[in-house]
């Protein structure tokens, strides 16, 4: 989510709008942001991703949904447009242009979303109280973060590297690795272009990429209050390979 326009909107306005635009637009407390165009491999991904909940879950309640429909996120007053969302809530079945009750929402991380999939909207997501799984998918370091809620309303952080098969309880449903990143190779740079391979991570600057066999997990501190303010960027903490921990993700207040 990039390019902020700053048009006076409220959810409304914004539905109307985004109607009669060509392009995506994802809306965060009435400010407006374009999206910018993906890359082949996330695509790629992002549909293996969407094919494979598909396949295991005709027949059952639960349907998967692709980037183009979008998701209501009201205690933050937030529109997004998730790679891939999982709903069984009849609700959404029925819906015309959004969906409010998921199961599970995965996002592909990319060079431009991920400080902000990782941090705050991330922080949107947990306000939703139907979703118990978030997916985080990192295609050049081939790996699958699944941060599930637990019943203390904590989430927890499982880890998927090489050639494991990810599991995914919320739905009943092992997707292996090999499935996910099917026909998609990463963005190999090369240094005579003038590139490395560092990745952003918010506004402060650029780290770089884990090493292969190093996890990074997410610390948040939720805020207080009727309508909690999205945090930023969270720095990154590394721990042992197929490490679980539980972090302090706990509700306080309106969140």
């Amino acid at each position: 989510m990039t390019h902020a326009l700053r048009l006076p909107f409220d959810a409304v306005a914004y539905l109307d709008w985004e109607a009669t635009q060509p392009e995506k637009h994802e809306y965060l407390a009435g400010e407006v942001f374009a999206m910018v165009g993906a890359r082949r491999e996330h695509v790629v991904v992002a549909g293996n991703l969407a094919a494979a909940f598909k396949q295991r879950l005709r027949g059952g309640p639960c349907q998967a949904y692709i980037s183009g429909m979008k998701l209501r996120v009201e205690k933050v007053d937030a529109f997004f447009y998730p790679d891939v969302t999982v709903s069984g809530d009849a609700r959404d079945h029925a819906a015309g242009q959004f969906l409010s009750y998921p199961t599970l929402v995965a996002e592909v991380l990319s060079d431009f979303t991920a400080a902000f999939d990782r941090g705050g909207k991330f922080a949107a997501y947990r306000s939703l109280e139907s979703l118990k799984e978030y997916v985080i998918v990192d295609i050049p370091a081939r790996r699958v973060e699944c941060f599930r809620r637990t019943q203390e309303n904590d989430w927890l952080l499982h880890e998927y590297l090489g050639d494991d098969t990810c599991h995914f309880p919320c739905l009943g449903v092992d997707v292996p690795m090999a499935e996910i990143f099917e026909n998609a190779e990463p963005l190999r740079r090369k240094a005579s272009r003038g590139h490395d391979d560092r990745r952003g991570i918010g506004d402060a600057g650029l780290v770089r990429r884990p090493q292969p066999g190093v996890a990074v997990v997410l610390v948040f501190i939720v805020p207080a209050g009727p309508r909690p303010a999205l945090p930023p960027a969270c720095p990154l903490v590394p721990i042992g390979r197929g490490a679980v921990r539980r972090h302090s993700l706990r509700r306080h207040g309106g969140l």
